[in-house]
């Protein structure tokens, strides 16, 4: 079995938790913002990260159309974790614990010899 320590990831995401709701308390003062708003947004820039990916192939199959580069994946998913996790705040879940319980999961459904491993879970 191979297992990974999760324990930096985890300050990784408390730091963008901690980032995100002091932002927030800037950019939406009086809390206007909904659960049904951060589920759009969260498939808004999905569906931005899907695009870039479609562009990405197109051009590998050298087709014609616009481009894309791994730069600008990169910026789209890094949106969708950001937005994935306000949502998680605003429902009060560990979003890590929830990625370390999810892999773990699939992992031992598949019978592969993977885990993430963290005293928190």
């Amino acid at each position: 079995m191979h297992e990974f320590l999760s324990s930096n990831r985890t300050n990784v995401f408390e730091t963008l938790r901690n980032a995100s709701l002091m932002r927030q308390s800037f950019w939406d003062p009086d809390k206007k913002i909904s659960l049904e708003y951060r589920g759009l947004e969260l498939g808004g820039e999905s569906g931005e990260a899907q695009n870039k990916l479609k562009k990405l192939a197109r051009e590998a199959m050298g087709l014609r159309g616009s481009r894309s580069s791994r730069a600008e994946v990169a910026e789209e998913l890094a949106d969708v974790i950001i937005v994935a996790d306000l949502i998680a705040g605003m429902l009060n879940i560990d979003l890590w614990s929830e990625v370390v319980k999810k892999f773990n999961k699939t992992s031992q459904e598949n019978d592969l010899p993977v885990r993430i491993t963290s005293g928190e879970v």
